[in-house]
């Protein structure tokens, strides 16, 4: 081997190594870029996961194709900016013809706070060097290697067809000493195709079985005390008014039987109160001996659930999410074989074991009222505010289902 070719050999050795160590295309002239893999639509799948315990995703957001832009060549020649960061928010559209944006529960990912990637902040140890990185330049590689819990969110998965995200939240809006609890968040989108959207159906509440729902269009049920009107402005025409906190209507819905010998059963309500300044409004109840087995009401602006524990004692349960006065806020609550889910405007706001609603007494249950002063003695104690569309479902309905039903209700 001559001089020349000794020498010309060695500078391709030195110039592939600076050029591998720039941007490694591993054998490839330039494969695509995190951005070219991201370009086009994409739909989120039928389930997500909050501390990898399956949901079921709502119908609107299968409704829902996020577009993310496809850049040009001169868009993915460009450099990145000078900040450790892209707002990822601008970079794609939302379409939905069927469901109000303000709904819609992808989160983080609609937030102008999003941010990708950190692959300008050096501080982070990258699969590969990438100095002066153009957007093609940005791979999967670099993103998955930026993984930090500060990041809003994280890319776990990028291929052709799925594209998985993870998220800390304070998803359950739960605190512990004062600081809020993060849960982790993941979200899957599948590549969207031409027509593909229109294969998810709406939300069909006559798939479910009911054993009661109450309209309060033209008429109470079995009975009424105190000042009781059928007004305008309900969720779905009228609704029920109770005009002071000794007001309650009797209903004939046999939770008992409802529950059957498959111990499910689903209670939907929407409230409006005037005002959330008492320890106790009681909007549902079944109380009519010395325990009975449950009483639904509002706790300053919490709501309680307070269910006999077969032992003579109320277990009682605060939700965590605020409701608010002079607005209607649905409350829903599924029971499944003792544990019970608590959702409020259809995302949930606690599960917890509680024994069987079974433990029954005589009398028909009440709205808006309990039928006795309960043990501390309050009164008077009823709810003061309009309720409408109350649905008693014989089946259990998850979290996702719930969230339907709330859409539901908003667009029919």
């Amino acid at each position: 081997m001559n001089t020349k070719t000794w020498i010309g050999l060695r500078l391709l050795f030195i110039a592939t190594i600076l050029v591998g160590n720039q941007c490694d295309y591993q054998g490839l002239e330039r494969p695509k870029s995190f951005w070219e893999n991201l370009s086009g639509e994409w739909r989120l799948t039928s389930t997500y996961s909050v501390n990898h315990e399956e949901f079921d995703v709502p119908v609107c957001d299968q409704l829902t194709v996020i577009k993310f832009d496809t850049l040009n060549e001169s868009q993915l020649g460009r450099d990145l900016p000078s900040e450790t960061y892209v707002y990822l928010y601008d970079y794609f559209k939302i379409r939905n013809n069927s469901c109000d944006e303000n709904f819609l529960f992808f989160g983080p990912l609609l937030s102008r706070l999003t941010l990708l990637p950190q692959t300008i902040d050096f501080a982070v140890s990258f699969s590969r060097p990438c100095h002066k990185c153009k957007f093609y330049d940005v791979h999967y590689s670099d993103i998955e290697s930026c993984v930090t819990d500060s990041l809003p969110f994280s890319v776990v998965l990028l291929t052709d067809q799925e594209f998985h995200v993870r998220y800390l939240a304070n998803y359950f809006n739960r605190y512990v000493n004062n600081q809020f609890v993060l849960d982790t968040v993941e979200l899957r989108f599948s590549r969207s195709g031409a027509g593909d959207i229109q294969t998810v159906q709406p939300f069909k509440i006559n798939d479910y079985s009911k054993r009661k729902w109450i309209h309060f269009d033209d008429a109470l049920e079995c009975g009424k005390t105190g000042n009781v009107s059928i007004m305008q402005g309900g969720i779905d025409s009228n609704c029920v008014y109770l005009a002071d906190q000794i007001s309650s209507i009797c209903t004939d819905a046999d939770l008992k039987n409802t529950i059957g010998q498959d111990n499910k059963i689903t209670l939907s309500f929407w409230l409006k109160p005037d005002a959330l300044d008492k320890s106790r409004q009681v909007f549902y109840s079944k109380y009519s001996n010395t325990y009975g087995p449950f009483v639904f009401y509002l706790k300053y602006d919490k709501i309680v659930v307070a269910v006999n524990n077969g032992a003579g004692q109320l277990k009682e349960i605060q939700t965590t999410k605020s409701l608010k006065s002079g607005e209607w806020n649905h409350v829903c609550f599924s029971y499944n074989s003792q544990e019970l889910l608590i959702c409020v405007d259809g995302k949930t706001d606690s599960r917890q074991m509680v024994n069987s609603f079974l433990n029954d007494a005589t009398g028909n249950p009440l709205i808006g009222n309990a039928d006795v002063l309960l043990p501390d003695q309050i009164s008077p104690q009823g709810f003061k505010g309009y309720i409408d569309e109350i649905i008693i479902f014989e089946d259990y309905l998850s979290q996702g289902e719930v969230f339907q039903l709330f859409q539901w209700h908003l667009t029919n």
